[in-house]
C-alpha cells in the first residue's frame, strides 16, 4: 500500500493534477491546480505547484502517513533477513521519502528529521558520534527552519491557526469535563472548514477532560513496556509531536488506521528493535 500511495503522489506532482483512471477507484479525489480549494505551494520564481495528496484528504495528512510509514518500514527492514522483503522495503522507503518532499508538509518533514536523528542517537553507543550527530541535528534543523518556514511559509495560515487555537481554549474553559461533543468543533470558511490544528486541543474541546485523562492513563500504562523498541517508539514520538501541529491523526481515516497498526506493533512486539 505504501508503494502505490507514494507512486500516486509522485504522479500527481508530475502531472500537476489528479491522475484519474483506475486511481479514482482507490480513492483519489479530483485535483486541479486551478481549484482554489486545492493546497498549493509557491516556489517564488519557479511558480506555483500542486502539493501531492495521493488518496489522503490533505498533503499534511499524507506527510504524516508517509513519515510514520518510513519508521514502520525501517522496523521491518532491520527485523527481517528475507532478501525480497528487504528490496521491497527499501523501495518503499525511497518512494516514501520522495513523496514526502512533494507534499511540502513542513511539520512532517521537520518532525521526521528530528525523529530520525533522535532514533540514530538512541541506537549509537559511542558518545563521540552522539556529539557529532547532535551538532548535525542543530545545523539541519536551522536549515529546515529557514527553507520551510521563512521562504515557503504562508502567513495567513498562521493567523488562521491562532484563531482556531483561541476558539478551542475558550470552548475548553466553558466545557471542561465533557466537551462540546464529538465532531462538533465550530469551523471557519476562511480556512476551508478545518478544526483546530492540534490533536490534544481538539480532543479536549470535543470530548472533555475526563476522556483525555482516560487516554493519558492508557498511554502511561503501556509506555514503560515499550521503551526498548526504539524504532517504533520514535514513530510514536513523531505522532505526538505532529499532533501538536495538526489534527489528522484523529480526523483522517487512513492516518487513524496507520496509528492503530503502529499501536498493534508496539503491543505485540515490545522487545523488537531494541539494542
Amino acid at each position: 500500500m505504501i508503494i502505490w500511495v507514494s507512486v500516486l503522489a509522485i504522479g500527481q506532482f508530475l502531472f500537476q493534477s489528479g491522475v484519474g483512471g483506475l486511481w479514482s477507484w482507490l480513492g483519489e479525489r479530483p485535483l486541479s491546480l486551478q481549484n482554489i480549494n486545492v493546497a498549493k505551494i509557491n516556489l517564488g520564481s519557479y511558480g506555483e505547484f500542486l502539493r501531492s495528496y495521493s488518496t489522503l484528504p490533505h498533503p499534511n495528512a499524507l506527510g504524516g502517513f508517509l513519515s510514520v510509514s518510513i519508521f514502520v518500514l525501517l522496523y521491518l527492514l532491520i527485523g527481517s533477513g528475507n532478501k525480497i522483503l528487504k528490496i521491497v522495503t527499501e523501495t518503499g522507503i525511497l518512494l516514501s521519502v520522495i513523496s514526502l518532499l512533494l507534499t511540502f508538509s513542513r511539520s512532517s518533514i521537520f518532525s521526521l528529521v528530528l525523529g530520525l536523528l533522535l532514533l540514530f542517537s538512541l541506537r549509537m553507543n559511542n558518545m563521540k558520534y552522539k556529539q557529532i550527530l547532535f551538532t548535525g541535528l542543530i545545523l539541519l534543523l536551522i536549515s529546515l527552519f529557514y527553507f520551510l518556514f521563512i521562504n515557503l511559509g504562508h502567513p495567513a495560515s498562521i493567523g488562521d491557526r491562532l484563531i482556531l487555537t483561541h476558539t478551542s481554549l475558550s470552548l475548553i474553559k466553558k466545557n471542561v469535563l465533557f466537551g462540546i461533543g464529538f465532531g462538533t468543533f465550530p469551523f471557519f470558511s476562511s480556512i476551508n472548514y478545518q478544526p483546530v490544528h492540534n490533536v490534544f486541543l481538539l480532543m479536549l474541546s470535543e470530548l472533555g477532560m475526563l476522556t483525555a485523562i482516560i487516554v493519558l492513563l492508557a498511554i502511561a500504562k503501556n509506555l514503560f513496556a515499550i521503551m526498548s523498541n526504539t524504532i517504533l517508539l520514535t514513530a510514536l514520538f513523531f505522532i505526538l509531536l505532529t499532533g501538536f501541529l495538526d489534527h489528522y491523526w484523529i480526523t483522517s481515516q487512513q492516518n487513524i488506521i496507520l496509528l492503530i497498526f503502529l499501536l498493534f506493533l508496539l503491543k505485540t512486539n515490545k522487545n523488537a528493535g531494541s539494542e
